[in-house]
């Protein structure tokens, strides 16, 4: 009779162990581990590219009252210009610096998150940028002239 329940205790024991084992298993699938679930945890999180670069020029004309002749009644106007902003960067990153030497020239939109002034003010001649890889790969051609909104930029301060 020992024996019979010495049995049962060692099955009872190997069950309990199983069943640990396989609720760990099932806890770590559902709820990602460490990495993220394979069964409907949290995706892994993925660090963006960037586009590092250096600004070698600027050039800008802000809002600012301009003259125009030419009206009806010889009466002189005033007209406020629109605002533009370009610069000139020199990209760090190997893919971008082996096309041609890595100087791209980039018109700036203003957003409603970042003005074109004050993007301007914190940007000057050897200010180190960054911009989101996916954003310059979508504004920029073979020719390496384009386009990037104001809330894009990253300023990271002179090199």
């Amino acid at each position: 009779m020992a024996k019979v329940l010495v049995k049962n205790i060692d099955k009872m024991n190997r069950l309990k162990k199983v069943f640990g084992i396989g609720a760990l298993v099932l806890t770590f699938l559902t709820t990602g581990g460490c990495k993220g679930g394979v069964l409907g945890g949290r995706p892994p999180q993925i660090m963006p590219s960037y586009v590092r670069g250096i600004v070698t020029k600027e050039q800008e004309t802000l809002p600012q009252l301009v003259e125009s002749s030419g009206s009806l009644f010889g009466n002189k106007s005033i007209k406020i210009s629109d605002p533009t902003y370009t610069i000139q960067v020199k990209t760090e990153d190997e893919l971008y610096t082996t096309r041609e030497g890595g100087l791209y020239t980039i018109s700036v939109k203003e957003s409603y998150r970042k003005p074109l002034e004050a993007l301007a003010l914190a940007i000057e001649e050897g200010s180190r940028i960054k911009v989101k890889e996916e954003y310059w790969d979508s504004h920029f051609g073979e020719n390496k002239v384009g386009y990037l909104y104001s809330d894009e930029i990253i300023v990271c301060g002179k090199k």
